[in-house]
């Protein structure tokens, strides 16, 4: 998602930041190469990694709020 803090990525692929950031992947997978090419993909295009179930995402964004989002009025 594209916000004023830049790309966002929120998923359940990683359920800590480090599982990218480490490259630690979790430990269920379909493949462990594609696996690694993905969490690679996520360091090159993700500004922020927002894990779905990390405990601390309420401590690093206080009040739940990540980023703010544009969206354009459909009328127009």
């Amino acid at each position: 998602m594209a916000t004023e803090r830049g790309a966002v990525f929120a998923s359940d692929s990683f359920f800590r930041v480090e599982n990218v950031t480490q490259n630690r992947p979790i430990g269920i997978n379909e493949s462990m190469e594609e696996t690694l090419i993905a969490y690679d993909r996520l360091r090159c295009e993700a500004d922020l990694l927002l894990p779905l179930y990390y405990p601390e995402v309420f401590e690093r964004h206080p009040g739940g709020r990540v980023a703010w989002v544009a969206i354009r009025d459909a009328t127009r």
